[in-house]
């Protein structure tokens, strides 16, 4: 009985039971939600072992908690997660599916004596803590750093104060919390490391523990940080969240209205097109209307 149940499908099934459970009560999803951490934390844990999924865990938890907390609040600021908090599974997978990846591939290559011998399952195994740990600062500097007592500054020019929320918006609390996102991830699966080898059979040597710590530090810091960067360079070009309504009336384009856009990559996903939007800012911009267009 103990071997059926220690067996990781069957294992995998009952912690992933337990923590789906837990994590509907608390509305850190929803059913799409539910059904995808479930996929990805089964995957995570028949492939990863035990270690990858406690790693993994914690991003979770945490990214649950830091959505909930002061969620009124931001959400008076319109800067709370849709749907009450809980993240369905565009959220789930966005997040996760990356690491289910390298820790697939940290299996796979665990299986071939040619590949172990390199180095690949560690390769794959630092390729899954750099992932999570890049998720985890970005969720959690996006969802603590608004309370940050000082305004936000645009990471492609930090001398211009923005509004929070703001689409490549930096702060030092942001910055922060990613640091001890990345601190914390690598310290987690170091202590793993040194109090139960067996369960990290991917680490073969002294070296390879050193480099844990700031390889999680590192990769979460400069991860969040190219998130916010891509964020102001082409989300900001491209996305608008005010739809310019005009008229054309005795050869004059009047603004007539504004209509509130809440939604990303409008223009990337084939919505709308570039050049639509192109023309109407150049025949906006002709008629000396002036408009000031803000993103988050």
């Amino acid at each position: 009985m103990l071997d059926i149940l220690t067996h990781p499908a069957v294992s995998g099934l009952l912690v992933m039971t337990i923590v789906g459970a837990l994590a509907y009560k608390l509305h850190f999803v929803d059913i799409s939600g539910l059904i995808s951490a479930f996929v990805v934390g089964f995957t995570i844990w028949y492939t990863g072992g035990v270690v990858s999924f406690v790693i993994i865990l914690f991003f979770f938890l945490s990214a649950g908690l830091a959505t909930k907390m002061k969620y009124k609040e931001k959400a008076k600021q319109n800067l709370a997660q849709e749907g009450k908090g809980k993240r369905s599974f565009s959220n789930v997978l966005g997040s996760g599916i990356i690491p289910m990846i390298f820790s697939v591939g940290m299996y796979l290559t665990s299986l071939s004596p040619g590949l172990s011998a390199a180095g690949w399952p560690f390769l794959m195994f630092g390729g899954y803590i750099g992932a999570v740990a890049t998720t985890s600062a970005d969720t959690l500097a996006s969802e603590i750093g608004v309370f940050s007592k000082s305004k936000p500054r645009l990471i492609t020019n930090l001398r211009r104060k923005v509004p929070r929320g703001t689409i490549g918006a930096v702060s030092l609390l942001g910055e922060g919390v990613a640091l001890f996102a990345g601190l914390f991830i690598g310290v987690l699966a170091l202590i793993i490391a040194l109090l139960a080898p067996g369960l990290v059979p991917v680490i073969s040597n002294t070296q390879q523990l050193v480099v844990l710590v700031p390889m999680s530090v590192l990769t979460a810091f400069i991860g969040c940080n190219l998130d916010s960067l891509f964020g102001a360079a082409l989300q900001n070009r491209f996305v608008c969240e005010m739809m310019l309504l005009l008229k054309v009336s005795e050869g004059a384009v009047q603004l007539v209205g504004t209509k509130l856009w809440a939604a990303r990559w409008k223009i990337l996903s084939g919505r709308i097109s570039p050049s639509t939007w192109r023309a109407a800012l150049a025949s906006f911009r002709s008629h000396s209307i002036s408009s000031t267009l803000s993103t988050r």
